[in-house]
């Protein structure tokens, strides 16, 4: 008897598993709707407008009591990092994550907005990928990366009060800023890294997107539910749940999307290629490189990067030329 039930749970293992990894699939890409669903909301109220940071220059309309009253930003980019710091104070039990210094929180941290338009608890409404469990960690630990003690490895090298309230997924940089020239987000050095030189903060439109079906607007840089592990999203045979303008989630492979561009050479052919540098061990909370070296270079970064902006095409179609 023993030995038949060994033999059944051998048999059944894989089946049970790969029914787990559907159910953390389907969770997540349900998580990906639900935002989908509230920035059709939010639109709605904002007159046409995607979500993201809208303090500016000046007098900020901070709330009374809050870590930033009273302040003045001088430019754009401090008065987001002012509105991200108060999200985050009122939508974590008062955690205030103090002065920031050079911020731009549009690049890892646009989702704040979405959350708190939803009203969302940020202690336990994480925008999470249930597979990223090095971020739960790092949200429970959030007062030791306040304090600077947090050292349970893997975490990022450069301990911030502001990486527990990342979120898994990235908005397309065209959702905040420029489709492409002079003062668009340009790729920097390696995959975690931008050219800032020139950047505008914009109120982008969901009117400006000209293929909503076939344009994404929300991804996880890393490919989590592969079977046998994770890989940097650039990588072609990556698979994972994408969010489309269409608030569609669809589940695609990267290398049957379009090529991108280069952001800052808009009229050029060329796609901008991504060199992907993940942190090594202890601190590997990132996927591991293709053949276990230090990096990997990407020849095209695809939908990070889609020629023509939101008016362009990832998926399921030609590209957009640029001016078209």
């Amino acid at each position: 008897v023993l030995a038949a039930a060994a033999v059944i749970a051998c048999v059944l293992a894989p089946t049970m598993a790969q029914t787990q990894s559907s159910q953390r699939l389907s969770s997540c890409a349900g998580l990906l709707r639900q935002l989908g669903q509230g920035m059709q909301s939010y639109t709605t109220d904002n007159y046409n407008r995607l979500p993201t940071f809208s303090w500016r220059v000046g007098n900020t309309p901070a709330t009374p009591g809050g870590p930033v009253a009273g302040m003045f930003a001088g430019n754009d980019f401090d008065a987001s990092q002012m509105q991200a710091r108060e999200i985050i104070w009122r939508r974590a039990g008062g955690f205030d994550i103090g002065d920031q210094g050079g911020w731009i929180p549009n690049i890892y941290y646009n989702h704040l907005v979405l959350i708190d338009y939803l009203g969302w608890d940020l202690r336990t409404r994480p925008l999470f990928c249930n597979e990223d469990r090095h971020r739960f960690r790092w949200l429970a630990g959030r007062q030791q990366f306040l304090n600077g003690t947090y050292s349970t490895p893997p975490y990022p090298s450069s301990i911030s009060p502001r990486w527990p309230f990342t979120s898994s997924f990235e908005y397309v940089p065209q959702a905040w800023s420029a489709d492409g020239g002079p003062t668009a987000l340009m790729p920097g050095p390696n995959h975690r890294s931008w050219n800032v030189g020139g950047l505008t903060l914009l109120s982008r439109r969901i009117s400006e997107v000209r293929h909503p079906a076939n344009k994404v607007y929300m991804y996880d840089s890393i490919a989590r539910h592969m079977p046998e592990r994770w890989y940097f999203y650039a990588y072609a045979d990556s698979r994972q749940p994408l969010l489309f303008f269409d608030l569609s989630v669809r589940e695609k492979r990267t290398g049957s999307a379009n090529g991108g561009f280069s952001p800052g050479s808009p009229t050029s052919p060329s796609t901008s290629g991504i060199t992907y540098q993940p942190e090594t061990p202890p601190n590997n909370w990132e996927a591991p490189t293709i053949a276990g070296g230090t990096a990997d270079f990407f020849q095209a970064a695809y939908y990070r990067f889609t020629r023509s902006g939101l008016r362009g095409r990832d998926f399921d179609g030609p590209e957009v030329p640029w001016g078209q």
